[in-house]
């Protein structure tokens, strides 16, 4: 259809379908670049999450140290009359206690304290004994490192051997 002379363009149709579908493309176009509401809802549990782990985690005591001075590591047996003959084996994360014939029975260690007194260094050792929590006090002089009181000095002096 060629236009007359003198007469105006009709203006162009588009078929219904086409403008429905340039319409829905426009209005996608809009909501994408528009911000959505709920994308910020879903950032504050999560930051409150990160926050709440991140309190716990600075108010928790770290776990008791499990393992023994180097130093002590090695066989140690009873100057005492009364344990003559036992043996006392320190490893980093055990003990075993053993005499006579007896082999060493090995024990892990769950925990070791420390603390200063005078000449000495305490150590309070936390292991298992057939599944139940046993503790053993030792005293290490700094004077003899090669000595041990055990159980408080109930138990007697040790050495390594």
């Amino acid at each position: 259809m060629t236009p007359r002379p003198g007469r105006a363009t009709p203006p162009l149709r588009t078929m219904p379908a086409v403008e429905s579908m340039h319409r829905t493309f426009h209005d996608l176009h809009l909501v994408e670049a528009l911000p959505s509401p709920s994308r910020g809802r879903r950032r504050w549990p999560a930051l409150a999450t990160l926050v709440g782990l991140a309190t716990i985690a600075t108010t928790l005591e770290p776990p008791p140290p499990r393992h023994l001075p180097s130093s002590l590591v090695g066989t140690w047996r009873s100057e005492s009359p009364s344990h003559a003959g036992r043996t006392l084996v320190l490893g980093r994360d055990m003990l075993a206690f053993g005499g006579g014939d007896v082999a060493p029975v090995p024990h892990a260690v769950t925990a070791v304290s420390t603390r200063l007194r005078n000449d000495s260094t305490i150590l309070t050792v936390a292991y298992e004994d057939d599944g139940a929590p046993a503790t053993l006090r030792l005293a290490w002089e700094t004077a003899a490192p090669e000595a041990l009181l055990v159980g408080a000095g109930a138990g007697g002096r040790w050495v390594k051997r």
